[in-house]
């Protein structure tokens, strides 16, 4: 809200609250996920309190209120809570994945994927990435297994 003018604008959550929440095409049973990647601002999460909660709400500063449909849900990844309070946290569930658990292949897979999509790298450098793959299954892990 500017307040010189007392105009509103809609923000980026905002708008993302009013898209995913628009009604799906007839006959169309979708989900719709919002995710939150990055730190958890204390401020910032604890007005997202109303909309985990029952009320599901998300209240805006100009007075208006997106209700999150049930079709809607939240995602937060983040590396920790360390600003979270206590009531933000009891409206979650969670799922902690220690990093030393995960291991190295999430990222290898993440790195491939992205050579995957783009259908001019696989054309010009197919040899290439057949090979990679073949020395990644054949001796990352063994190497791995040397260092741990």
């Amino acid at each position: 809200m500017d307040m010189q003018t007392r105009e509103w604008r809609d923000g980026l959550l905002s708008k993302v609250f009013r898209i995913a929440n628009e009604k799906p095409a007839a006959g169309k049973d979708e989900m719709r996920w919002i995710l939150f990647d990055g730190d958890v601002d204390a401020v910032w999460v604890e007005n997202m309190n109303s909309v985990m909660d029952d009320n599901k709400l998300l209240t805006l500063v100009n007075g208006d209120r997106i209700r999150l449909e049930r079709y809607c849900k939240l995602l937060f990844e983040v590396y920790d809570l360390q600003y979270a309070s206590p009531a933000t946290i009891s409206r979650c569930g969670m799922v902690y994945v220690d990093p030393k658990d995960l291991g190295y292949a999430p990222y290898w897979e993440k790195w491939m994927n992205r050579w995957k999509k783009n259908k001019e790298m696989i054309e010009k450098f197919e040899t290439q990435i057949e090979l990679l793959q073949g020395f990644f299954s054949s001796y990352v892990k063994m190497f791995m297994d040397l260092i741990y």
